[in-house]
């Protein structure tokens, strides 16, 4: 079975770094116990999206990528989370994908 890549890109705030990969080592937490092989996050340093963040989520199929997105919108602990990220205007999603990872 062919993995499946989340992608999310971030814009983060002026000064909130820290609190940004703080936040994300929590939503880690959260995204593996829903689903999520593993989870990691991106500094971009040279290119397109140069100074911005990607959080990465691996999934074993596509079919448990399904239950993930089946299950992370009502967990309470995932609305949390984003509720307080929200609150602290840490970072602003700029644009997100999903791919098939192809062994070679």
């Amino acid at each position: 079975m062919a993995q499946v890549l989340a992608t999310t890109y971030w814009n983060v705030a002026l000064g909130k770094d820290l609190e940004f990969i703080e936040a994300n080592k929590r939503a880690k937490k959260i995204h593996m116990r829903l689903g999520a092989s593993n989870a990691m996050l991106q500094r971009v340093s040279v290119g397109v999206n140069s100074g911005q963040y990607i959080y990465n989520m691996v999934f074993e199929s596509g079919a448990v990528y399904g239950k993930f997105m089946d299950t992370v919108s009502t967990d309470s602990e995932w609305i949390a989370l984003w509720a307080e990220g929200v609150a602290k205007q840490m970072a602003t999603p700029t644009g997100n994908r999903l791919s098939t990872l192809i062994e070679i």
